[in-house]
């Protein structure tokens, strides 16, 4: 399912809202499921959030060359919230 994904946003490289609402339906959706369940350690916590990282990446069409920021590709898309902090928060 994951592959699928990637080449829908990978497809195409400017913004489109419904790459955000793909990203909140599947992704959001998986990573928070089975967050109930277990507690995560330091190292998961820093693999959710690399993940994550990649996934807006792709959202906002940004690559690891241009070097831009973590936190100014959160305010592009108006999420403050990382994703281990919605576990977190569950």
């Amino acid at each position: 399912m994951f592959t699928i994904l990637n080449e829908n946003m990978e497809r195409q490289t400017r913004y489109n809202p419904d790459k955000k609402q793909t990203y909140e339906v599947f992704v959001l959706s998986v990573f928070l499921h089975g967050a109930e369940c277990w507690t995560p350690r330091k190292e998961d916590e820093h693999r959710i959030l690399t993940a994550e990282m990649e996934w807006l990446m792709k959202l906002v069409g940004v690559s690891r060359r241009q070097r831009k920021k973590n936190g100014d590709i959160r305010l592009d898309l108006s999420q403050m919230e990382t994703l281990v902090q919605k576990i977190q928060r569950r």
